[in-house]
């Protein structure tokens, strides 16, 4: 097999629908203010965290690092949580993009890319936070963010 032909054949062995077919994947929901995704199963977990807002997940190199939270807004507006995470991300290339329930924002600098998915709805946010290398975004996290479900119907820890 000639060079050119061998390294075809390789990319098509790891490409990401063969990768899609090889790792399963599981749900999780946060029990406390119901919101949930899914995630490979080859993926590290980080448990939901004492006051239960959430939990992290870990790629299997350990370079990509998402976090799915949810609380109380408390009397703060999405205006409020977009001007803290610019101020988080201050000095990077940000863009942010108006949703139906909230906004998306990246933040693009030398080393990262993070992305967060914000969404509010009556007292309640939760968010969905991605970080990668730059230029080494994982092929799963399109998948992820595409099932992430911030409100699910039920009885949930809401604000009144």
């Amino acid at each position: 097999m000639n060079a050119r032909w061998k390294g075809a054949f390789i990319a098509l062995l790891i490409s990401p629908g063969v990768l899609f077919a090889q790792v399963g994947w599981k749900t999780y929901t946060n029990a406390r203010f119901g919101f949930s995704l899914k995630y490979p199963t080859n993926w590290g977990t980080k448990a939901d965290a004492p006051n239960g807002a959430g939990a992290e997940f870990r790629s299997p190199d350990g370079k990509i690092l998402v976090i799915a939270q949810g609380h109380f807004l408390a009397g703060q507006s999405l205006r409020d949580f977009e001007e803290a995470l610019r101020k988080r991300f201050e000095g990077e290339a940000i863009t942010v993009r108006q949703t139906q329930r909230g906004f998306i924002l990246e933040a693009v600098g030398r080393t990262e890319v993070t992305l967060v998915h914000f969404a509010a709805r009556a007292g309640n946010w939760a968010s969905l936070e991605a970080t990668s290398p730059r230029g080494d975004e994982d092929p799963f996290l399109n998948d992820i963010f595409k099932s992430w479900k911030p409100f699910l119907e039920g009885n949930y820890d809401r604000a009144p």
